[in-house]
C-alpha cells in the first residue's frame, strides 16, 4: 500500500519569493541599511549607500512586493523600513548584522 505525502507549498512560496528578492546584492544592502539605521526616506537611503536615488528606488519597489520592507507617507516623503522579524533573522543569520538586538524592532 502506498502512502501519498502531500505537502501544502503555498507558506513557502511567500519565503522563496522573499528570498528571490534578497538575491540581488543591492537589494541586500538596502534591507541590511533599513535594520541597522532604522526608518529612511529614498534621498536619506541614496546618501547611506552612495546610489542613484533612481536606482534606490527601483530596488525598493521590487522590496515592496513581498513585504520585506513597509513603509509610511508622511506627506510628500516615504519612509521604509523592515519590521518582520523573521525576516531580520535570516539577514543576522547571513552575519550582515553585527551585534543588532532583534528586540529593538517594533
Amino acid at each position: 500500500m502506498s502512502k501519498t505525502f502531500q505537502l501544502d507549498f503555498t507558506d513557502y512560496e511567500h519565503y522563496v519569493e522573499i528570498l528571490k528578492v534578497l538575491a540581488h546584492p543591492m537589494r541586500l544592502l538596502i534591507v541590511q541599511k533599513l535594520i541597522t539605521i532604522g526608518s529612511l526616506n529614498v534621498s536619506e537611503l541614496q546618501k547611506s549607500i552612495y546610489l542613484p536615488q533612481s536606482v534606490v528606488s527601483q530596488n525598493l519597489s521590487k522590496l515592496k512586493i513581498p513585504k520585506i520592507v513597509s513603509y509610511e507617507r508622511k506627506v510628500l516623503v516615504v519612509y521604509y523600513r523592515v519590521i518582520d522579524k523573521k525576516l531580520i533573522e535570516i539577514i543576522q543569520a547571513l552575519g550582515l548584522l553585527k551585534s543588532f538586538d532583534i528586540d529593538e524592532v517594533k
